[in-house]
């Protein structure tokens, strides 16, 4: 469970997906219409991470784990 980011309060499940390269994964996903939701960053012993939707709407997180 994480604390509930500003912006984003309502209750939810947010499905994370391992990659390889967060950064590019966002360029990749902005280019086929999805949205940035939060930016990636990098909290202490987390990982690189960042929340997107796909171009309807739904929305998940991306993660590079710290190995």
């Amino acid at each position: 469970m994480a604390p509930a980011q500003p912006g984003h309060d309502e209750a939810g499940w947010l499905p994370y997906f391992e990659v390889t390269d967060p950064d590019a994964t966002i360029e990749r996903a902005t280019a086929h219409g999805g949205a940035v939701l939060l930016p990636a960053w990098t909290p202490p012993a987390s990982g690189r991470m960042a929340w997107l939707t796909d171009p309807f709407g739904a929305r998940f997180a991306i993660i590079r784990s710290e190995a």
